[in-house]
């Protein structure tokens, strides 16, 4: 009923990544996202693993996605979880924070005519 997808961090160890191919092989809930990337403990470019992850999952069948990076930890049950999401409705469940400094440039204008 679950299937997970895993985005492997392009300076992760070779034997690192050999086991969750090793992995993927084996098991059929586990996936590997093609696509590497360089990850830093800001988060960067997370958002791209997930997008490439769930792009990867298009052609299975799940209802819900659940996004999670580094040491995130499921503290509730698969049953606890599914009710929870039932219980959402189909809304999405979203933490906003203010941008890192480090990572918005303060300088640039947000506006739609500069989006080119």
């Amino acid at each position: 009923e679950n299937i997970y997808c895993f985005a492997i961090d392009k300076k992760a160890p070779v034997l690192f990544r050999e086991r969750f191919l090793a992995l993927e092989k084996c098991l059929p809930n586990i996936v590997v996202a093609k696509a590497e990337y360089v990850f830093d403990d800001s988060g960067r470019n997370q958002n791209h693993a997930h997008l490439d992850c769930m792009r990867t999952l298009r052609s299975r069948k799940w209802e819900y996605a659940i996004l999670m990076q580094n040491h995130d930890v499921m503290i509730k049950t698969h049953s606890e979880m599914t009710e929870i999401l039932k219980i959402y409705g189909g809304a999405n469940d979203v933490k906003a924070t203010f941008c890192q400094n480090e990572r918005c440039n303060e300088s640039l204008e947000r506006n739609l005519g500069k989006l080119n």
